[in-house]
């Protein structure tokens, strides 16, 4: 306040000078020009003394990057001159948020000893190369001359069993969510689109089995149950199809950059989200006590018909488990040891990003409800997960 006294008072005193200059050069009476100058001089004393303090208080500006933060090489830090400070959390500090239990459901490795083993079954040179059959007229017998028919390579090829060592991955996650994102279009414009995503976490606990034979003789042995092996990683290659048995429609997941932004603020589960292509780089190693060498992954998809209630998403690469199908012509398909999960979305078109999305297959009081959404799932109970052969 004496600041500003102090410049009222060398204003008005600057002010009465002006005037009597103006009265030397004009020749006019100072009193006849005092009434009508005087208020007029005291107010511009007032306004530039006001003026003069506020300019001594604020900062100067030096160059640009001193009012832009980021252009130049002096960006703006807390506690300068004219920066305020807030001290509000905004979602990218928040702390991890620590999960209920039950928030996810956890779905433990599925190893048991009929997966190390595939069979019995012929091989595949046994149809393809029937020139080397002992037959007549060569060999009347049917068989060699001199050793016995079931050393013959063709026997050796028939009724073979397989057997390859199975390890297994825990998989937990919550389930499917919406959210608005946005998203370049074909075009190249940015407009928010509706991503459909699940966050899941992988751990891998040993338990894996290796298969166990006992030799009776040179080419021959006697099964044994499987050993218990842990190794030091293993890779998860995930694959997440959303099929929808309603409309006959699948998607496969995508990777979504702008997703995973907001997605990771949403969720906060404390880690990296890693979609599948990070994920198949990242080695997984066995967790412990004093390692929790857990790792975080999501799924993502886009453009999904909004009109589905009932639909399944499944899994691949969480097991090297498998099955080989032999169809009447000999054809072989190999079916990879699949996690299906069973999602129910009641709900309309009409802000969809609200809608919740619940895990498993609902049970119905009416009979006739019941038995018609279980045949829209395939199966014939409630479940809320399953593997299968696919």
């Amino acid at each position: 306040m004496f600041v500003v006294v102090k410049k009222v008072s060398d204003g008005m005193a600057n002010s009465q000078k002006s005037f009597l200059h103006f009265s030397a050069l004009t020749g006019t009476s100072s009193r006849s020009k005092l009434a009508f100058i005087c208020p007029v001089a005291w107010a511009c004393g007032v306004a530039l003394a006001i003026l003069s303090s506020a300019v001594a208080q604020s900062p100067s500006v030096s160059s640009p990057s001193d009012i832009n933060p980021g252009v130049g090489t002096a960006p703006l830090t807390a506690g300068q001159p004219g920066i305020s400070t807030s001290t509000t959390p905004t979602l990218a500090n928040l702390p991890p948020r620590t999960l209920a239990s039950g928030v996810l459901t956890v779905v433990p490795p599925d190893q048991n000893a009929g997966d190390t083993s595939i069979g019995p079954q012929d091989l595949n040179f046994v149809k393809s190369h029937p020139e080397i059959e002992w037959a007549p007229p060569n060999f009347p017998d049917g068989k060699p001359h001199f050793m016995p028919r079931s050393e013959t390579l063709l026997e050796l090829g028939r009724d073979v069993t397989l057997r390859h060592p199975v390890w297994a991955l825990e998989f937990s996650f919550k389930p499917v969510r919406l959210i608005k994102v946005p998203i370049a279009n074909a075009s190249g414009a940015v407009e928010d689109q509706l991503v459909w995503y699940m966050i899941y976490r992988v751990r891998y606990t040993g338990g894996d089995l290796l298969p166990k034979v006992t030799a009776v003789e040179a080419g021959t042995g006697v099964p044994e149950f499987p050993d218990t092996v842990i190794y030091k990683s293993v890779r998860f290659l995930p694959r997440f199809t959303l099929i929808s048995p309603e409309y006959g429609t699948s998607y496969d997941s995508q990777i979504i950059s702008t997703a995973k932004a907001p997605i990771a603020n949403r969720e906060r589960v404390g880690k990296p989200l890693l979609d599948y292509m990070e994920m198949s780089a990242e080695p997984i190693l066995p967790v412990s006590e004093s390692a929790d060498n857990s790792v975080w992954g999501i799924a993502t998809w886009t453009n999904v018909d909004p009109r589905l209630d009932a639909f399944y998403v499944d899994v691949r690469g969480l097991t090297n488990a498998y099955q080989v199908e032999v169809d009447t012509s000999g054809r072989r398909a190999f079916l990879r040891k699949t996690l299906r999960l069973f999602f129910w979305k009641p709900g309309d078109v009409v802000d969809m990003q609200d809608d919740r999305i619940a895990l498993g297959v609902p049970s119905f009081s009416q009979p006739e409800r019941q038995r018609e959404v279980l045949e829209l799932f395939k199966l014939t109970e409630p479940l809320q997960y399953t593997w299968i052969y696919r």
